[in-house]
């Protein structure tokens, strides 16, 4: 997935689904992702997110996995509730370069506070939020891995994304 973020505007790369949501509240998603160099990340720079679509058309973002530096310039994942503009952070986990690492998560999908979002990297547990709308009342759930941005250096930026999954847990 290659970006240009040298211009003015976003640029970004997609793949959603959204059958899967429909049919289960509650899924695991998975991706391998593959960095082949480090960046640089001023604003935000989405990976993986779930949106919700209302019947008015209306579409948004409610839980988002973003790239982030440190303050050493090191890369590390961190969780955007978008609906709260609230970033939850974590210490623990860089973001590996030049290697594969997987990114799963557990989303459990509802219009009222019985929602929840966990994410893992290589197995390691980053974040779990509970009692969370993740939907609209009247939206779908919608899930996708991207490479989407306002600004990445250098630019272009260029991710490798394999393997990327979806399978049923027990509806909670």
């Amino acid at each position: 997935m290659t970006i240009n973020t040298a211009g003015p505007s976003t640029s970004g790369t997609r793949l959603f689904r959204w059958a899967e949501p429909l049919q289960h509240k509650t899924l695991r998603y998975s991706a391998w992702f593959y960095f082949p160099r480090s960046y640089s990340v001023p604003a935000w720079w989405i990976i993986f997110q779930w949106k919700s679509k209302r019947r008015n058309g209306q579409n948004d973002p409610f839980y988002v996995v973003n790239v982030g530096n440190r303050e050493d310039g090191s890369m590390y994942l961190y969780l955007y509730d978008w609906q709260n503009r609230v970033s939850h952070l974590q210490k623990h986990t860089d973001l590996p370069v030049g290697r594969w690492f997987q990114l799963e998560a557990e989303y459990s999908c509802a219009a009222d506070e019985t929602g929840s979002v966990a994410v893992w990297q290589d197995g390691v547990l980053l974040f779990e939020i509970s009692g969370t709308r993740t939907r609209y009342t009247d939206g779908d759930c919608q899930w996708s891995v991207n490479n989407y941005s306002d600004k990445v250096i250098p630019s272009p930026a260029v991710i490798y994304v394999d393997d990327a999954s979806i399978r049923t847990v027990a509806d909670r």
